[in-house]
């Protein structure tokens, strides 16, 4: 069912009408659940959704955010077949990292095995750099969550 353009249009509808009205704490408990789907378009989806909803988030209210629960599913996308997943994910990575600081995921990569390490190392700390870019220019302001995909 998420191979169906139309099914996974609704369900970022879905989600982005439920961002607005409940906590970003309700949201992340079940942000690693959809990134970790199987179908490549549906976990493209929603790495780019979670990019875009985390990036969007006042930094004040992030900042007590527990994002390490999302940190695993989002690395594991990095590796990922399809180049628009991984795109994603190193989105994904860098509003995280921008939110909760890069700890964790220095945690995590410390823990992988040296040929994952060897792939991802890279695509982290271009993604480490982002994320500085990011909170340096990031303002206070709350902003409005992202839209669903035309």
């Amino acid at each position: 069912s998420d191979n169906k353009k139309t099914v996974r249009d609704a369900v970022l509808a879905c989600i982005s009408a439920w961002s607005a009205v409940c906590s970003p704490e309700t949201i992340v408990r079940y942000l690693p659940i959809a990134v970790s789907v199987d179908a490549p378009a549906g976990r493209e989806d929603a790495v780019k959704w979670g990019a875009a909803y985390l990036s969007g988030l006042d930094r004040s209210a992030s900042s007590g955010l527990d994002l390490v629960p999302v940190l695993g599913p989002v690395v594991e996308c990095l590796e990922h077949r399809v180049a628009e997943v991984r795109s994603g994910a190193e989105k994904c990575l860098a509003a995280i990292i921008s939110c909760s600081g890069p700890q964790a995921m220095h945690k995590i990569l410390r823990d992988m095995k040296p040929a994952q390490l060897k792939a991802v190392k890279p695509i982290c700390d271009k993604a480490e750099k982002a994320a500085q870019a990011m909170s340096s220019t990031s303002s206070s302001a709350p902003a409005d969550p992202p839209a669903a995909a035309p």
